[in-house]
């Protein structure tokens, strides 16, 4: 059976691709083992030393309906503008969330329409802007297959309790895999957004989703 394609014409970029495509399997999946087949055309190129990933790039998940929690407020830090390698962000270690250590850092309420002026010269290349956040868990969510969503965004490194978790780019669904962290009662979430390349932001447009799924294929 074939479920469908997308897109369903031909693209004329890759920003026209929809990273996030679901299919109808309700009343042809059976009881037992059932097979996926999943043809992707490869669109990519290298850029800047950067392979664009072609294939499947965010998790392939069953679900019924998905329990998606928003995260609307999150402490937002200026811009450290500065290089920031990627070998020294997978070592960094921030230290748990205080709110006494927010020290010029601002709680920004991301339901609201937002856009940050460009804050950006060549010297500032790889230069971060940190977030942070503390989020309780659902009931619903535990213990469940669990993810991370991001609006649209450049080079961001996510970190859970304190520890270095996984990174995600702009060549990527920006979507984190937090199932080993999901028997926790609450979270505590912190976001650096590199500037990497002109045009993607470095900054969080929009509030970041937990998603909560049946079960990861």
């Amino acid at each position: 059976h074939k479920l469908g394609a997308s897109p369903q014409k031909r693209p004329l970029s890759i920003a026209e691709i929809d990273r996030h495509v679901e299919f109808e399997v309700e009343g042809i999946l059976r009881e037992g083992a059932n097979q996926l087949d999943v043809v992707c055309y490869q669109l990519g190129r290298h850029n800047h030393g950067r392979p664009q990933s072609s294939g499947i790039n965010r998790p392939v998940v069953l679900f019924d309906e998905p329990v998606v929690t928003e995260l609307p407020l999150w402490y937002e830090s200026p811009a450290v503008r500065r290089r920031w390698p990627a070998s020294e962000l997978a070592e960094y270690t921030p230290t748990s969330f205080e709110e006494t250590e927010l020290k010029d850092w601002q709680q920004v309420d991301l339901t609201a329409e937002r856009t940050l002026p460009p804050d950006w010269t060549l010297d500032d290349w790889l230069s971060v802007r940190w977030y942070r956040c503390r989020c309780t868990l659902p009931g619903a969510m535990r213990g469940k297959p669990l993810f991370l969503e991001l609006p649209p965004c450049a080079d961001a490194w996510l970190y859970v309790n304190g520890q270095f978790h996984d990174r995600v780019n702009g060549d990527r669904t920006p979507v984190f895999n937090l199932t080993a962290c999901a028997d926790a009662d609450a979270l505590d979430l912190v976001l650096g957004l590199r500037y990497y390349h002109l045009g993607t932001p470095y900054f969080l447009t929009a509030p970041p989703k937990l998603l909560g799924f049946d079960r990861v294929i």
